[in-house]
């Protein structure tokens, strides 16, 4: 993406306030933030700002932080009052998809995370990414998962086209789908607000559902991928929602 910048005329600050910072996506990753996760941010700062095209505008605040200050307010906030655990989870998520150059994508504003990790051909540098598929000559490699967080759930799933699998949520467990060949439609539903969108994906996608999302999968073209989680199995964990 490119740096535009553009002016900001934001109602809650003022018929036309100064704009005193501005964030562009590349500088955003620079810091480690996601555009998804800026909403949540601003508001646990007290930040006025607003998203015009690929720049996020700081146009005010209410005790006068700018954008770095806030980043740090933040950062502070966060290790004295523990925000979401799933903001949580997703910043570092985020942290570790810039290292590796993940292409991420976020759906049910921000709650669900879409990763398409990277194909690099052989031989490996250094700088290769952590997360990747590598194409061998004995065959395919690819490396979806390298984290401190435990992994207690993992089973395969087979991938028939033309059948849905799914139709639930989970009160506790987030799950990760990994498909490693076939192509499907995720459709999620966000339980709270009723917002409910469509995934497409293809292999070498990885998806994290968090809990409260119902969530399906048709299948349209058959493979297999790979599901794990950092929760055990409960199946008084599965609740029963039609989503397809």
């Amino acid at each position: 993406m490119t740096d535009e910048y553009a002016e900001v005329v934001h109602p809650g600050c003022g018929v036309q306030e100064v704009i005193i910072e501005r964030l562009t996506f590349s500088e955003a990753a620079g810091q480690l933030v996601e555009m998804g996760l800026m909403t949540e941010f601003v508001r646990r700062v007290r930040l006025c700002a607003d998203v015009i095209g690929n720049c996020l505008a700081i146009t005010g605040s209410s005790h006068g932080a700018t954008l770095t200050e806030g980043l740090l307010l933040f950062q502070s906030a966060a290790g004295k009052h523990s925000p979401p655990s799933a903001l949580e989870r997703k910043m570092r998520r985020l942290k570790r998809a810039m290292k590796s150059n993940v292409i991420e994508s976020t759906f049910l504003a921000g709650k669900v995370l879409k990763s398409s990790l990277p194909v690099v051909q052989p031989p490996f540098g250094p700088d290769a990414p952590t997360l990747k598929r590598m194409p061998l000559p004995q065959g395919e490699l690819a490396q979806f998962y390298d984290a401190d967080g435990p992994i207690r759930y993992l089973a395969f799933i087979e991938l028939r086209a033309g059948s849905v699998r799914g139709n639930h949520y989970h009160k506790i467990k987030e799950e990760s789908l990994y498909v490693i060949q076939g192509q499907l439609l995720l459709v999620v539903e966000d339980l709270e607000s009723k917002a409910r969108e469509t995934v497409g994906l293809g292999a070498g996608d990885l998806v994290l559902i968090p809990a409260g999302i119902a969530h399906a999968l048709r299948i349209t073209e058959s493979g297999q991928a790979v599901e794990f989680s950092p929760s055990r199995f409960d199946a008084a964990d599965i609740h029963k929602f039609s989503v397809i």
